[in-house]
């Protein structure tokens, strides 16, 4: 289906993501069509979306949604998270793409969207490829599901504490309590 939506300026595609002011360069009408691009051009059947806590965040997240549903991709929804989490899933959960709805360091009045191919983010010469078929606005068509993973972060996290603690405890054997201490230490 050809969307009837005018060009956006190149500069919100940028070398490794995606980001411009939110509200202007970046509405809810251009992270539809986004979507849409997205499942497309990746035929990605499953996406993984998250978002930062920008206010501009909900509406280009419900948008974007919509967009890859329409393209007949199901969304895995981790809801706010970090864009690491994100990168996580890509390879805990099966998905073909991820989406991370953040711009970063850059100020609150802008967004973005870090998108993975995979387990690998997009970047480059990637996303004028993925910018020329949101250009061309001819998108395959379908209707998806959006599913709530809540759990995703805290299980991400465990596995992270789980790990420090084991390798920590490695590397605390002999106990430090049994090593020497030189006095200048003042080891108790």
């Amino acid at each position: 289906m050809k969307s009837e939506r005018p060009e956006k300026p190149v500069s919100v595609f940028k070398a490794y993501d995606i980001r411009g002011l939110a509200g202007s360069q970046l509405d809810a009408e251009f992270a539809h069509q986004l979507g849409q691009a997205l499942a497309t051009h990746l035929d990605a059947n499953t996406v993984a979306v998250a978002r930062d806590i920008r206010d501009s965040g909900p509406e280009l997240h419900a948008a974007l949604v919509a967009g890859l549903n329409a393209a007949g991709a199901d969304v895995m929804d981790l809801g706010v998270t970090t864009t690491g989490v994100l990168y996580r899933a890509t390879v805990d959960l099966p998905v073909d793409a991820a989406v991370a709805i953040t711009a970063s360091h850059n100020p609150p009045e802008y967004n973005g969207f870090k998108i993975c191919d995979g387990t690998l983010p997009m970047a480059g010469e990637e996303l004028q490829e993925l910018k020329a078929t949101f250009d061309a606005g001819v998108f395959r068509s379908g209707s998806g599901s959006s599913n709530e993973v809540p759990d995703f972060e805290e299980s991400y996290l465990k596995i992270i504490v789980e790990t420090l603690a084991n390798r920590g405890a490695r590397c605390a054997s002999p106990s430090i309590a049994e090593m020497p201490c030189p006095a200048r230490w003042r080891c108790v």
